[in-house]
């Protein structure tokens, strides 16, 4: 394919530096029009969140107020702790048509009475159809209190046959706790009070996005091209979303305002590069950009990982950028010869063949960052090994038989593992094991018992029958360390531990730091 000089591409470029304005100004115009929308939302976002929750402090304020109200009267208290069942429950109906319901304060639902083990012993029979607890996480909750908390006003706000109710748990009996009060009530009407607050329709739905509440001046859905949905999700204490509120802001002038802004932007760009051509663009992008960008993506590949060293770059384009692809890769093939030597030197075991520390501490390393971002591989193992009898083999038989005694205790180690798991050489006669995504001591064993059955099998080492048994440390992530470091020494420990009791195995114990 001919080539082409930078120098002349760069010429043709400059005239067509106006068009791409053009381009630009088209691209950020939507930007801006996007940040726009966005920043709006996010504040209305904060506004809608601040407000729904004064909602819910003046409507748990409210519940509270009622609450004392009750266990304040004297002839339900007297009734109360009579065991009067008929009394009780005409004093608590009479609430339902006192002020706090009757102005519209409160959209009161139940009001059951407990007794200070939190057993239920009377209710109310005006109010909701109710067997058992409405919000029973507030009974849970309850009881788990102590000392002080227990006199303490509790609320829990729960979905109840498809509608949010606010329970509001109240003690009863002053400095002499004698049970609780638990006033239901239906927040929605309250909550539906935030359309008055922001000026702006509103939409409520419970958890299961089922329709409980609309403003009357909702939107049509024939007229929502002009209308910015904002949603918040209330958990009102929850771990999940409890309440959706979806709030219809009109956008109609300001979608106007700034497609004027951007129609007079872009008008401008086109009037002052009138002269260029797409033409000149085509060729700057085909001999200088792609060649370019294809140069940088390659080096980039290259930094971030050192397999792409052995590719061949092929770039079309001007004379210089083809012939300093051509050099690169001339230089790739020497990398890739000597970065291979380096890291087989670096990473390799000399005797055995297999992994070093250096190789094992960084795949350690890099399986230990990894399960802390992925919760479905958040445990692994390590394995700490030690021959037992190899001293012995050294002084006895010489070193010679002692170098082809580590060879064949790691190819017998690598037997007994899957090949995703790493089996690594640390020193001396110390081998050490990462068992990936392991999560169960059961699997461990497994190929504990796998190793220990392979090891007492005798090595036949240049006609020496030697038999040797291995000690071995077991350390789980993140139970017994969450580095590293405090992995490796954990399963050392236990190592140390098996060796000294003379058992095969061992799980590393917190108990058994303090006996090193």
């Amino acid at each position: 394919m001919k080539s082409y000089s930078m120098k002349s591409s760069l010429l043709i470029t400059i005239i067509v530096m106006g068009l791409l304005s053009v381009g630009f100004t088209l691209f950020t115009g939507e930007i801006y029009l996007q940040q726009t929308l966005d920043n709006r939302r996010q504040t209305f976002t904060e506004v809608v969140e601040l407000e729904v929750h004064n909602l819910w402090d003046n409507l748990k304020l409210e519940a509270k107020s009622l609450g004392l109200s009750v266990q304040s009267n004297k002839e339900f208290r007297t009734a109360f702790l009579q065991r009067n069942k008929q009394t009780v429950e005409m004093q608590l109906n009479e609430y339902f048509d006192r002020a706090f319901v009757t102005l519209g304060i409160l959209n009161l639902k139940k009001i059951i009475v407990y007794d200070k083990s939190l057993s239920k012993v009377f209710q109310s029979s005006t109010g909701d159809e109710v067997d058992g607890d409405i919000c029973s996480s507030t009974i849970v909750s309850a009881k788990t209190r102590s000392g002080p908390d227990r006199f303490k006003t509790l609320h829990k706000v729960c979905e109840f046959k498809g509608q949010i109710r606010l329970v509001t748990l109240v003690p009863v009996g002053g400095l002499r706790l004698k049970g609780y009060l638990s006033i239901v009530v239906d927040p929605l009407n309250n909550l539906s009070k935030s359309e008055e607050g922001l000026g702006i329709p509103v939409m409520i739905k419970n958890a299961q996005d089922m329709e409980l509440f609309r403003s009357a001046n909702w939107p049509e859905k024939d007229h929502m091209e002009n209308i910015m949905l904002v949603h918040y999700g209330n958990r009102a204490g929850n771990k999940k979303p409890i309440a959706n509120f979806y709030f219809a802001s009109d956008v109609a002038l300001l979608n106007k305002n700034l497609a004027a802004t951007r129609i007079s932007l872009v008008s401008f760009v086109i009037i002052s590069t009138l002269f260029a051509t797409l033409v000149a663009l085509s060729l700057f992008r085909k001999t200088i950009i792609n060649p370019l960008d294809k140069i940088n993506t390659y080096m980039d590949e290259i930094r971030n990982d050192k397999k792409h060293l052995r590719e061949e770059l092929e770039v079309t384009g001007s004379k210089e950028l083809v012939n300093m692809a051509n050099q690169l890769n001339g230089l790739s093939d020497e990398l890739s010869h000597l970065y291979n030597e380096l890291e087989e030197k670096a990473f390799t075991d000399s005797l055995t063949g297999i992994p070093n520390r250096a190789l094992l501490f960084d795949r350690l390393e890099q399986v230990t960052l990894l399960a802390k971002r992925d919760k479905s591989r958040s445990e692994f193992m390590i394995m700490m090994m030690d021959l037992n009898k190899f001293k012995v083999v050294n002084d006895e038989l010489g070193h010679h038989i002692g170098d082809g005694l580590l060879t064949a205790v790691a190819g017998r180690l690598k037997q007994a593992l899957r090949e995703s798991d790493t089996v690594a050489r640390i020193g001396g006669d110390e081998f050490a094991i990462i068992l990936y995504a392991v999560n169960e001591k059961e699997i461990a064993i497994s190929v504990a018992e796998k190793i220990t059955a392979l090891m007492d099998k005798n090595f036949n080492i240049e006609g020496h029958e030697i038999d040797v048994g291995m000690s071995i440390g077991i350390a789980r992530f993140p139970y017994d360390g969450n580095s590293s470091e405090e992995l490796m020494h954990s399963a050392d420990i236990a190592m140390y531990h098996s060796k000294r009791n003379k058992l095969s195995y061992i799980f590393y114990d917190g108990k058994l730091a303090g006996k090193e």
